[in-house]
């Protein structure tokens, strides 16, 4: 199994020069790769793992309520002396952190 996006991710953090990768892991080179960027591509999909922690952390976040704008709200009441909202989605942060490996 490929997460395309992470996929493609990981071959430009490594320096392919990719146009992108479909769902099946194919992956478009441009014209300028090399052989060895072919050989280090092929050891980045043999080591992929498609679980997108990230992702999943986020929707997770989202989920329980820590989204951007409730944060900034609960960082605002803190400053002002009202830290109840923002140690409440610290906690809830760190619970789903410590949940997602």
């Amino acid at each position: 199994m490929v997460n395309a996006t992470k996929l493609h991710k990981e071959l430009e953090a490594a320096g392919i020069p990719i146009h992108g990768v479909d769902s099946g892991g194919k992956i478009s080179y441009k014209e300028d790769v090399t052989k060895a960027q072919k050989t280090t591509a092929e050891r980045i999909i043999e080591d992929h793992d498609h679980y997108d922690r990230d992702s999943v952390r986020r929707d997770e976040y989202n989920n329980a309520g820590a989204t951007l704008e409730n944060m900034v709200v609960a960082l605002w009441e803190k400053e002002e002396g009202r830290p109840e909202a923002w140690n409440e989605l610290q906690a809830k942060r760190e619970k789903i952190k410590n949940s997602i490996k």
